[in-house]
């Protein structure tokens, strides 16, 4: 079989029949070397082969009259992977590939239009189900990430509209493979994901879902391309960074004093940013004749679900004074209340923790992770330095500091220790403000403020999306992408009842059969296009086989029985909509 890089011009000869062409060949094409052209005499149709092990591809996948050169080779591109990745083909995923080439017409409704369909959750509702009873046990920022996860665009698309029961682990782990070429860990992160939400359906929701079994604990994560770094990769910011940072937020006029006081109290506790910002005035006790100054963050608030305080000692002790008086004359109950006025009006009253990692990341380059990263390393270096340093004790001394349980090892100290271990906090937090100076003083008599800020409006400059437009440019952006959404439903819903009418008719005079009825709606069995029928006004006596078929549909939804005994009074019929 000779190969060639084949061309349009040569495939329209094959079509007309040229007689200077040969009546029975095969033609290989170099771009593509599984695809190829075989004529005979009556046709010419398009083969893809391919062999992986054992394994043997041998497909046609379309005729020379309908499928030109170009997407024969972009299906045939997608058969090889498709076949590599461990799957077959057949005449449905051509079909798939058609309509995405445009060469044939996606017969199903569009996925916004409602119909009648079982009482089994489509994706979505079961992802709110889930996401509820996830309230119940997990963290807010934990279930914020299983909602951005399971709403990412790669679910909106794939999943959203179909029913749980009806999604298998092959179709997933496809998405999951087409989601891993442009951003594997978001992949990976889905896959983590999807276990458990597949898991709990099965487990504690098995009637409303649909699903029987746990059938996503086979999904695997794709590997990572090799230019991405595995594990996680410690990157100390370094005292002099740390020290630029606090003389920016010492500097009035560089940061809104409300960041420069939430950053530096972030890096002078080494506390975690979203702890700093939901910071309570409430639980700030700076006189107390009981125990020294110190900030109680709840344990609603730590990762390790266990109350945890932090000493407030030398500069981080007037910090907070001068922030909780802040607060309290603004009448706010947080340490560091919202600076804007729109986030306050969509019910954010604390600062965003957003708001102090960019703010920190402008200015400084670093992340509010980074301090505590530094802060861990100068308790190693304390732990070094006695005459006897236990292998572990750096890494238990910053543990007691970083809210790691506090640094406790026995499960009793865990449950049951009440004591804030307020004199051994201070022991440790102590030695971090004067390690820290020397190098803050030297940035304050180095700092250029013109140059700091020009720096800092360059740094958020770049990390804008979209330029800064106008007020009214937005608003009249905002509503053009309205109306044109709303154009594109209301066009997509007349398409779509035109396609329902023209099959219920087609269906009713015989001209397709129940199968072909079915598919062409999307529908699961007999009971739903009957019912479609019955809300259509059709009269179902003319086939005798379907009586029994006509009492399920009538038993199974109300509006079905409405629309029939208002057919029998002879009352106009209801739009023909979803039917619970």
């Amino acid at each position: 079989m000779a190969k060639k890089a084949l061309t349009e011009t040569f495939l329209k000869k094959v079509v007309r029949g040229d007689p200077t062409l040969e009546k029975r060949a095969e033609h290989g094409d170099t771009q593509v070397p599984e695809l190829t052209l075989r004529v005979n005499k009556t046709s010419a149709t398009w083969k893809v082969r391919k062999t992986v092990g054992a394994r043997k591809l041998d497909e046609t996948i379309g005729n020379a009259e309908t499928l030109n050169v170009e997407n024969a080779r972009r299906v045939a591109r997608a058969a090889v992977s498709h076949f590599e990745a461990g799957y077959g083909i057949d005449g449905r995923w051509l079909e798939t590939q058609r309509i995405e080439l445009g060469l044939q017409h996606d017969p199903r409704p569009d996925k916004s239009m409602k119909r009648v369909r079982p009482k089994t959750w489509l994706f979505e509702e079961a992802v709110a189900e889930y996401l509820k009873d996830l309230e119940k046990t997990k963290k807010p920022g934990t279930v914020t990430n299983y909602r951005e996860t399971l709403a990412n665009p790669a679910c909106r698309k794939h999943f959203y509209g179909r029913a749980v029961a009806e999604i298998d682990a092959r179709y997933a782990q496809t998405v999951i493979q087409e989601k891993a070429k442009d951003h594997s860990t978001m992949a990976e992160h889905l896959v983590r994901v999807l276990k458990p939400f597949w898991t709990w359906m099965y487990r504690w929701r098995p009637n409303e879902s649909g699903v029987t079994s746990r059938v996503m604990l086979d999904l695997w994560t794709p590997p990572r391309p090799r230019d991405r770094k595995v594990g996680a990769h410690i990157k100390r910011p370094g005292l002099q960074k740390v020290g630029n940072m606090v003389a920016i937020c010492r500097t009035p006029g560089i940061v809104h004093p409300t960041i420069a006081m939430a950053i530096e109290a972030c890096i002078l506790t080494a506390q975690r940013r979203e702890t700093i910002c939901s910071a309570r005035v409430e639980d700030v006790a700076l006189h107390s004749d009981v125990e020294p100054p110190n900030w109680t963050i709840p344990e609603s608030s730590i990762k390790g679900n266990m109350e945890h305080a932090v000493p407030l000692v030398g500069r981080a002790l007037d910090l907070f004074a001068e922030a909780v008086r802040s607060a309290r004359e603004e009448g706010s109950e947080w340490v560091f209340p919202q600076i804007r006025e729109s986030k306050r009006g969509a019910g954010l009253k604390h600062m965003s923790k957003s708001t102090l990692t960019h703010a920190m990341s402008d200015a400084a380059g670093f992340s509010p992770h980074r301090i505590r990263i530094e802060f861990e390393a100068m308790c190693q270096d304390i732990e070094k330095r006695k005459p006897h340093p236990d292998p572990k004790g750096g890494e238990e001394m910053a543990a007691v500091i970083l809210d790691h349980v506090e640094g406790r090892t026995s499960t009793t100290a865990v449950h049951y220790g009440a004591d804030k271990r307020l004199g051994l906090k201070i022991g440790i937090i102590s030695h971090w403000e004067p390690r820290m100076e020397p190098y803050v003083e030297a940035a304050l008599q180095e700092l250029d403020v013109e140059a700091t800020k020009a720096r800092i409006r360059e740094a958020i400059k770049s990390r804008q999306k979209t330029p800064k437009k106008s007020e009214r440019r937005r608003h009249k952006e905002a509503m053009d992408k309205i109306g044109a959404r709303m154009d594109a439903e209301r066009q997509a819903a007349d398409e779509d009842q035109a396609i329902i009418r023209q099959t219920l008719e087609d269906h009713r005079t015989g001209h397709v059969d129940d199968a072909v009825a079915l598919k062409r709606l999307g529908l699961d069995d007999m009971e739903h296009l009957i019912a479609h029928r019955i809300l259509a006004g059709h009269d179902i006596s003319e086939r005798a086989d379907l009586a029994g078929i006509v009492a399920n549909a009538k038993r199974r939804w109300k509006i079905v029985r409405q629309a029939w005994a208002a057919r029998e009074q002879g009352l106009p019929l209801p739009k023909l909509k979803a039917a619970e």
